[in-house]
């Protein structure tokens, strides 16, 4: 459950109030940065196909009661910036980018990644969000030999808060919040993560007439506003998803080296 009031936590760590937060109909888009990695060596076209992957373990997933999780998720092709941020006012993408120079969140050389996510406070349906992934202090590898700090296992991780799950204490899921160097198991899911996919987006769920555009529209050049907005209504900016599901417990939207 995500809360967008006072966490009020039970003795296992899960929220006992608030909203969780979900895709309306389970649908959503995503845009990869077109410029890939420079500082790592990491093109367009290799962050797209991993970040499809990833996005394909939690649409393909097999839940308990038979049948697939109620979500559809699409790439948009490239997008032509580098700005996570929602937009009130206008046009928005759901960004994936690399930061090889401006990585700006606290405790740059442990945080591999950071999910921003947007949401209206009255329910928790999620308006926007967008994944950052610090290829500035973290050695970002791809493939399956030399794996320091794997980009498949990290997209998966974060996908998960893409589309509503917060860090768990299952030490063998792809949600767990730690992430060792060399460690490539977070790129497949454990049963924990098929259970929270399944209970936020059960099979069946998905709205038939999927309209996956981005609040107020597609915009590929992602100009957010200068502040996080709030809106009337609820909407608000920037919000970052404090996020239970029980079990799981929320340690934050990052994952740590």
């Amino acid at each position: 459950m995500a809360i967008t009031t006072d966490c009020q936590i039970d003795a296992t760590g899960c929220a006992t109030v608030g909203h969780g937060l979900y895709w309306a109909g389970g649908c959503v888009s995503y845009s990869v940065a077109k410029d890939g990695s420079e500082l790592r060596g990491i093109s367009y076209d290799q962050v797209q196909a991993l970040a499809d992957d990833a996005v394909a373990q939690w649409m393909d997933a097999e839940c308990s009661g038979g049948g697939q999780p109620g979500l559809s998720a699409r790439s948009t092709g490239p997008a032509q910036c580098r700005d996570a941020g929602f937009n009130a006012s206008g046009g928005n993408v759901n960004l994936i980018v690399l930061r090889d120079d401006d990585w700006f969140y606290s405790n740059g050389d442990e945080i591999l990644a950071f999910t921003t996510v947007s949401y209206d406070t009255r329910d928790g349906h999620v308006v926007d969000a967008d994944i950052e992934i610090n290829s500035e202090f973290a050695n970002i590898t791809t493939g399956d030999d030399g794996v320091v700090d794997d980009l498949a296992s990290i997209l998966t991780h974060e996908f998960g808060h893409f589309f509503g799950l917060a860090h768990v204490s299952v030490d063998a899921a792809t949600m767990s919040g730690d992430n060792d160097p060399g460690d490539t198991l977070k790129r497949s899911l454990d049963d924990d993560d098929i259970a929270g996919i399944c209970a936020i987006y059960p099979p069946g769920s998905a709205d038939e007439r999927c309209d996956d555009t981005p609040y107020k529209g597609f915009d590929e050049g992602c100009l957010p506003d200068e502040e996080p907005p709030v809106m009337s209504g609820g909407y608000r900016g920037m919000n970052h998803a404090v996020i239970c599901y029980s079990p799981h417990r929320r340690v934050g939207v990052g994952i740590q080296a």
